[in-house]
């Protein structure tokens, strides 16, 4: 699975969340499969804020500017 630059991939049992940090947006894929695929959907969300759990390693998205809606994808 390649992986580009600024790009950074959470794992999940379902899912790969693919986050694009430079472009601030995401999108899921399942699990086992791989994104450059170009028969898989391409469809991108934006987000506005993004962190780490220290002690997890859950990746939290703030979907809105207000941080009131947020996605938390754990490993």
């Amino acid at each position: 699975m390649e992986t580009r630059f600024g790009e950074e991939q959470v794992r999940t049992a379902q899912y790969t969340w693919i986050v694009d940090r430079l472009r601030q947006r995401f999108r899921r894929v399942p699990s086992g499969s791989d994104p450059t695929d170009p028969g898989l959907p391409v469809t991108w969300l934006p987000y506005h804020a993004a962190w780490r759990d220290p002690r997890t390693g859950a990746l939290t998205l703030a979907l809105d500017q207000a941080g009131t809606h947020l996605l938390r994808v754990g490993p």
